[in-house]
């Protein structure tokens, strides 16, 4: 029941589709949810082998209800190449999450070809539906992706649907999710009556509506009337890829980074200014900072070279041995006995050291 009210059943819930094909199997949510509504015929494709060894191993219990379905098939191959050797057409064509953030917060695969997600791709997955079938894809909510795959399957759409856009395309948002729905034809009544009761019964809320304006960026892409010169007022590259260049994940126009900021999620705008800092816990000691406090320090340790230089030439001309210097370890020592006394030179080198303050140290004036 909990998985019904889930994502994974948005499409199934709505177009109530009899042939399924999923690229995607994973842990099996969306074949059951499929499985839920009365689907005839699920074909799953998964990549990873390892995946299709879980269901009929380790979880072979929990999967035996698809895996002894006669019209339920899963296949180990890739998603893209299997639905362009279909030769038959499906209700729905289905994609959840098949991919994940984890990599991209650094940027590692921001330029990592991805072709599941190309104007091409969506034109197969379309391509491969029924005159009144669907195709849902599930994929992390953030706005910039979200836009980019709306503007993809906004203009295949112009090509393979009939009737507008904005009225053949829902979306819907779960947690860090978000469905988009894209029938070729518009939404039936009863599909739209549908729509509200999945709406009802899982609190999500429909961000994108073929029947009703809603606000948000998501719907004043669908509504806008010039897509191409939404895409480029925006703050980020959304425009569709293709092929030939299949960065999905790459938004940034290199020649416009300054404008590519947004004030937050649902819209956009030159980002808030940063809150004001904090005074210091505790106040700044007194004195130069320490870069230049390095920098004296440096200048003293050449000032005594020098001094030490010319003292050996003077002694050396006299006939007599040069006075050395008192040895840094010497100065500690004293000062740690509170003996002697320190030149003000040498208790400059010394502030600049790892060893103990001199604390029992007098300056020479």
């Amino acid at each position: 029941e909990g998985l019904q009210l889930s994502l994974y059943a948005l499409a199934s819930r709505v177009i109530r589709p009899e042939e399924v094909f999923i690229i995607g199997a994973g842990g099996g949510d969306d074949l059951w949810a499929a499985k839920a509504v009365g689907a005839k015929r699920i074909r799953a494709i998964e990549l990873n082998r390892a995946i299709i060894d879980l269901h009929t191993g380790l979880f072979a219990d929990w999967a035996r209800g698809l895996l002894d379905d006669p019209g339920v098939e899963i296949v180990h191959t890739v998603g893209r190449a299997a639905l362009l050797r279909e030769a038959s057409t499906y209700d729905l064509v289905q994609m959840s999450a098949i991919d994940t953030w984890t990599a991209l917060q650094s940027g590692a695969y921001m330029l990592a070809e991805n072709f599941l997600y190309t104007r091409d791709a969506a034109r197969d997955m379309l391509g491969r539906v029924a005159a009144d079938g669907a195709v849902q894809i599930t994929r992390f909510s953030g706005d910039k992706e979200a836009l980019r795959l709306l503007a993809t399957m906004r203009e295949v759409h112009t090509e393979l649907g009939t009737g507008p856009f904005s009225d053949c395309v829902a979306c819907v948002p779960a947690g860090a999710f978000l469905s988009v729905l894209v029938k070729r034809s518009p939404f039936t009544p009863d599909e739209l009556d549908r729509l509200a009761a999945f709406e009802r019964d899982s609190g999500a809320p429909v961000v994108v509506h073929p029947a009703r304006a809603v606000g948000g960026v998501l719907a004043r892409f669908v509504r806008t009337e010039d897509p191409a010169a939404f895409l480029a007022a925006y703050p980020f590259d959304i425009r569709p890829v293709s092929d030939d260049r299949p960065y999905f994940f790459h938004f940034h126009r290199w020649t416009d980074l300054g404008r590519a900021r947004l004030a937050g999620l649902g819209g956009w705008g030159p980002a808030p200014p940063p809150p004001p800092r904090a005074p210091p816990r505790w106040p700044r000691p007194p004195g130069p900072p320490r870069r230049f406090r390095v920098r004296l320090l440096r200048r003293d340790r050449r000032r005594l070279r020098r001094a030490a230089g010319r003292a050996a030439a003077e002694a050396g001309a006299a006939g007599r041995a040069p006075a050395a210097l008192p040895h840094r370890d010497a100065v500690h020592d004293a000062a740690r006995h509170g003996r002697g006394r320190v030149p003000v030179e040498t208790r400059r080198l010394e502030r600049g050291t790892r060893r103990a303050p001199l604390r029992g140290a007098r300056r020479t004036r």
